[in-house]
């Protein structure tokens, strides 16, 4: 979980870049095909875009507030938790002065293979959809994890991902919603309609509240107001008294949302080569970006992109970190990780030891 070596390439319109600088603030990109975490940031109009290895990321958890920033990242088989450490970032071992935020790992957590897609904090307790099992579980560090909920249409909680559940929306200290890929209850039996029969559901009563979706994902309430992405037209939709308005198209799979202010972020994949398998954002005839859009919340007018290369596939996740700029990552198999050292209101860079050797 080191930083990628090899440099990022990207465009990004100068509209995009200014909302990051006045806004202050860092996005959290997962790009889980290449196997990175990607943070982007402006300062006095310089952008910092860093990308950072982790086995396929999905799901970015995050606790944010005046006095603490803490990520959850879902990785391959595990679910690694990071909190920023600002005063380690000025003296980073091999890279002083470069970032003004660090994330340093304060625990790994061996879920095992249960394809964790959305991450949801709640308060000190993380939450994920559980796409394998078709549920949503507690990540507690106890078992592998706790299934919490699952859709009424699903009769036993077992590794054969029956419906693709893959996105939640938390609301008032809770998880209030969930998106599928159908309703179904046989082992990946969403993968026959999955163009056709995608549900929002409410959580707990699995009350359907869309339905004949197009591959929902990335289901998020934004003071108070219900989004969700109909990743299979590239769509942005707004949802009000049970019914859907398209927000924005974007000329991308859908996947990943966030917000600040009056600004949504999405994120777009392109798509990966499947015989048989074209969705209707195949068919917009633009061709389709990896990377985030800017979009304005009320109107659904498009402010700006940010483009990955065409080394860069598919986004799953997207978070806001506000107030923040130039921050970092360390990875668990990192040595600076295993020397930095966190107090409360201080923080030191120890001395590179030998771990074969005795003290």
């Amino acid at each position: 979980m080191s930083q990628s070596s090899a440099p990022l390439r990207y465009e990004a319109h100068a509209s995009f870049l200014n909302i990051l600088d006045a806004a202050g603030c860092t996005l959290a990109i997962s790009v889980y095909m290449q196997s990175r975490v990607v943070l982007v940031s402006v300062a006095g109009g310089v952008p910092q875009i860093d990308a950072f290895q982790f086995p396929r990321p999905m799901g970015i958890g995050a606790v944010l507030s005046e006095n603490e920033i803490r990520l959850a990242v879902a990785t391959f088989q595990e679910v690694v938790v990071l909190a920023d450490a600002p005063l380690l970032a000025p003296n980073l071992p091999g890279d002083p002065g470069r970032y003004e935020h660090l994330l340093v790992p304060r625990a790994l957590i061996f879920s095992g293979d249960i394809d964790a897609h959305d991450l949801v904090w709640l308060g000190n307790r993380l939450f994920a959809a559980n796409t394998r099992f078709s549920c949503i579980a507690e990540i507690d560090g106890r078992c592998s994890f706790t299934p919490v909920w699952a859709p009424p249409f699903v009769t036993q909680i077992m590794p054969e991902d029956r419906c693709h559940l893959n996105g939640l929306a938390a609301a008032e200290g809770r998880i209030a919603y969930a998106t599928a890929f159908s309703r179904s209850d046989e082992p990946r039996g969403w993968k026959e309609s999955r163009l056709t029969s995608g549900v929002l559901m409410e959580v707990p009563s699995g009350t359907i509240v869309l339905d004949n979706l197009c591959m929902p994902h990335s289901p998020r309430l934004f003071g108070g107001e219900l989004y969700v992405l109909e990743s299979g037209t590239g769509g942005v939709l707004r949802v009000e008294a049970g019914r859907a308005a398209q927000l924005a198209r974007l000329p991308g799979f859908t996947r990943g949302l966030d917000c600040l202010g009056d600004i949504l972020f999405v994120g777009l994949s392109r798509l990966r080569d499947r015989p048989g398998l074209r969705p209707p954002v195949a068919e917009s005839g633009q061709p389709l970006v990896c990377g985030v859009a800017a979009v304005e919340r009320r109107t659904g007018q498009t402010l700006g992109f940010l483009r990955f290369d065409e080394s860069y596939g598919e986004i799953f996740d997207i978070k806001v970190i506000p107030n923040c700029r130039r921050m970092g990552m360390l990875g668990v198999d990192e040595e600076q990780h295993r020397r930095a050292l966190v107090l409360p209101g201080r923080a030191f860079w120890g001395e590179k030891v030998d771990p074969n050797q005795g003290s």
